[in-house]
Order: structure tokens, then C-alpha cells, then sequence
């Protein structure tokens, strides 16, 4: 049997180089290596699909390394459309802050022109008032709700239920005034006018008014 080519080669004084040995990866690079191919990130491997089909990038795999985005404004209510809730409540709080202020301008107004009402009654009626104090007949009245009293002489118990005199409340005081100052006080302050009895008021000489009957009528000297 006739030799190989290699026995032939050998004979002939040619030696079998031996191969030389691979060189080992480095240590950090055979771990990039690994965490690559972990990732999928590998030389020719496929890129991992999002779920639209676009290949997952790094960034978006790691969410905690993207930027924080800017608050975004509250969004306008759209012309023609209904507002949102947010805005609602913006518009119901300033209606109600223009309200609260608009009551507190018209009470303040109104104080003011009570206050200079007040002072112009007191001058009207100052060192004018006809109280008796020796008066023994007291004369009930309703004014404010309760039944109030200011005590008078006979002569002024029936010049008050004739309407020659009135009774007007000025500063605390139920003062006995002329009719005169008394019709002033209704077109300064009627409200302070406490009693006054108009001319005309009395016994009815209407024939067809039943209470025209002098049995109806009410005495002058009657004290309640």
C-alpha cells in the first residue's frame, strides 16, 4: 500500500505546525457580550418589537432614564363647547366673590345714608320736643312690633288722638312734636315717625257707614 501525502511530507523532513491557540476574551467583554445577547441587543439578532410593530429602542426600554416633561397647561374650554368642570368652578367663584362684594358696597351704602339720616332728624327736631315731665296719663302706641308708651297730659292725650301733635323715636327717645314737624320727619324719615293721627280721622259722617253709630266710636280719653 502506498503511503499518504502527510507520510510522504514527513518523511521528507516537513514538520505539523500546531495551531496556534484562540485568545480568550476579556473578562468585561465577555460580559457585555452576555448581557447583549440577554437584551437581544446582539450582533445580527432581532431587535425586540413594541406592540405597533416598531423595534424597541433602549431609551424607551428604560423609562427611568427619559426626562421629565413639563406640566401641561389646563386646557381651554373649546369655543362652542361645554365648559370643564375646572373652569365651572374658576366662574362660580368669581360670580360669587362679585356678589359678595356687591352686597357688602350696598350695605355700606346704606349705613352711610341711615347714619346721615340720623343726623339730620336730630337737627330738625333739637330743642323742640314738647314732653311734660309732670304728664300722668301714659299713651299707648304700636310701633316696632311691640306696644310702646310716652306719658302726656290730658290736654296732650287729646290733642294726640286729634292729630295736633305727633310722636316721633329719635335717638332712643319718643319725642311729642307739632304736626308741622311730624310731616317733615315723613318725607325725611318716615320710619322714625312712631304716631300720628291724620286730620280726618275719626267719627265717620258717611250715613251707609255702619260704624258711623256714635256707639262704634272710640272715646278721646280712653287709655290702653
Amino acid at each position: 500500500m502506498g503511503l499518504s501525502l502527510r507520510d510522504q511530507l514527513l518523511q521528507a523532513g516537513f514538520t505539523q505546525s500546531k495551531p496556534e491557540p484562540k485568545p480568550q476574551p476579556k473578562p468585561e467583554a465577555r460580559r457585555e457580550h452576555s448581557s447583549q445577547q440577554r437584551r437581544g441587543g446582539g450582533p445580527g439578532q432581532p431587535q425586540p418589537q413594541r406592540r405597533d410593530g416598531r423595534p424597541q429602542t433602549q431609551q424607551a426600554r428604560r423609562p427611568e432614564e427619559r426626562k421629565p416633561e413639563a406640566p401641561r397647561p389646563p386646557r381651554e374650554p373649546k369655543p362652542g363647547g361645554e365648559p370643564s368642570l375646572a373652569h365651572a368652578y374658576q366662574i362660580r367663584a368669581e360670580t360669587e366673590k362679585r356678589e359678595r362684594e356687591e352686597a357688602q358696597k350696598r350695605a355700606q351704602e346704606e349705613a352711610a345714608r341711615k347714619r346721615e339720616q340720623r343726623l339730620k332728624l336730630a337737627a330738625l327736631v333739637a330743642g323742640k320736643a314738647q314732653n311734660n315731665p309732670a304728664g300722668e296719663h301714659a299713651r299707648n302706641f304700636f310701633y316696632g312690633k311691640k306696644i310702646r308708651k310716652v306719658n302726656v297730659t290730658p290736654e296732650q292725650f287729646q290733642m294726640l288722638n286729634a292729630g295736633e301733635l305727633g310722636v316721633a323715636q329719635v335717638d332712643g327717645r319718643f319725642m311729642i312734636l307739632s304736626p308741622e314737624l311730624i310731616r317733615e320727619v315723613l318725607v325725611l324719615a318716615p320710619q322714625h315717625v312712631a304716631l300720628f293721627v291724620p286730620e280726618g280721622i275719626g267719627a265717620s259722617t258717611n250715613p251707609d257707614d255702619d260704624y258711623s253709630d256714635p256707639r262704634f266710636q272710640v272715646p278721646d280719653d280712653l287709655v290702653w
